[in-house]
């Protein structure tokens, strides 16, 4: 099958898509897009982050919702799902990177190992974390 856009790898091959959620108006817009081309759309949202209209628009078995800092949980949610591929749309408020964050086990390891930490080597870290599993980033 030929992609959808030239924005995915060569080799896709339509399986879902966990859209891994933030704030704001892209996650929504690449949401409808995922949708529009017929490809399965999983939806990982954030507690007080998502907006309710695009949780809304996803089947509930297709959807799974965390705190931000659960990337234990965020990791268990893309396998549950059957997410051959993930995205990361919209922003996380950057007060909730450093307060007010949840982090789990798994989050604090992650924490712990990154000499520099801000919103580029923790999202590269989580994106490792993810490709680790056998999910492509996309």
């Amino acid at each position: 099958m030929p992609p959808v856009s030239t924005c995915l790898p060569q080799n896709f091959d339509g399986q879902p898509i966990g859209l891994i959620a933030g704030k704001g108006s892209y996650p929504i817009l690449t949401a409808e897009q995922i949708q529009a081309a017929g490809t399965p759309l999983r939806l990982i949202s954030f507690k007080g982050e998502t907006v309710q209209s695009l949780i809304d628009s996803v089947p509930a078995e297709d959807h799974i919702q965390i705190k931000v800092g659960q990337l234990g949980k965020l990791l268990k949610s893309l396998k549950k799902l059957g997410c051959h591929y993930a995205l990361m749309a919209g922003q996380i408020t950057p007060k909730r990177l450093f307060h007010g964050l949840h982090p789990d086990l798994k989050a604090l390891a992650i924490l712990n190992s990154l000499k520099i930490k801000n919103a580029e080597t923790i999202f590269g870290a989580i994106s490792a974390e993810i490709e680790a599993l056998g999910i492509s980033m996309l």
